[in-house]
């Protein structure tokens, strides 16, 4: 009888761990998919640390992502919040957050619909967390982010049609891009750590070419154009 009670005890601890977790009610951070997930239906902008912590986890999110601030630095650390969202169907936007140091709780995106902008992130040290984004087809814009160490984590840019650069200290070529068959646009602000395009692979659908304030540009006396046409 005692050990029929035991195996019993055992059975009722099991059944006990397994409907915690088809609730979602763990609270283990390394599995933060486990939680009910939810989906906006239309944009979410967070401007605070408090405003995210106290929002759904979404999967989906069928509007604008827009992470920072929109008068002065945010105080935005963490994105774990955010570690359920697999898609966005408008863009994401993350610019002025003065404490931001990691895209990496983004690692679960696989969609963006719109554009990307990446700006004013002053403590921002890589763009991991964005690389399994795929597909993307949109504008992407990369500015302002003093600290970015390298562009390791950019997502996949084969059907994006225009890239804007802008102040990326320790950009030196192009070799994180990959292929960019699809690019029409190509536009780059203030790079002085860029001297050429190397690294920059074929883009036979280039239309321009518009190259500013690169002091160390072999080519960049003053704004460039070039057309493939």
């Amino acid at each position: 009888m005692v050990l029929r009670n035991a195996r019993v005890r055992q059975c009722q601890i099991a059944l006990v761990g397994l409907l915690i977790i088809l609730c979602g009610c763990d609270d283990n951070p390394t599995q933060p998919c486990q939680y009910p997930l939810s989906t906006s239906s239309g944009h979410v902008r967070i401007g605070s640390q408090a405003v995210l912590d106290t929002l759904p986890r979404y999967m989906e999110i069928l509007g604008d992502l827009i992470i920072g601030g929109n008068i002065g630095p945010s105080d935005i650390t963490n994105l774990s919040r955010l570690a359920c969202l697999t898609r966005i169907e408008g863009r994401l936007f993350i610019g002025g957050n003065g404490s931001l140091r990691s895209l990496e709780a983004l690692a679960s995106l696989r969609e963006v619909g719109g554009s990307m902008q990446i700006s004013s992130n002053p403590l921002l040290r890589s763009l991991t967390g964005l690389e399994n984004i795929a597909g993307f087809a949109g504008r992407l814009l990369i500015s302002r982010n003093a600290s970015l160490e390298n562009l390791q984590g950019l997502p996949d840019l084969s059907a994006a049609l225009e890239i804007q650069l802008e102040g990326i200290p320790n950009l030196t070529d192009f070799s994180e891009f990959g292929d960019l068959p699809s690019l029409k646009s190509l536009t780059i602000y203030n790079q002085d750590g860029l001297t050429n395009l190397a690294g920059l692979g074929p883009t036979p659908t280039l239309s321009k070419l518009a190259i500013y304030n690169c002091d160390s540009f072999e080519t960049c006396s003053q704004t460039w154009k070039k057309s493939t046409t």
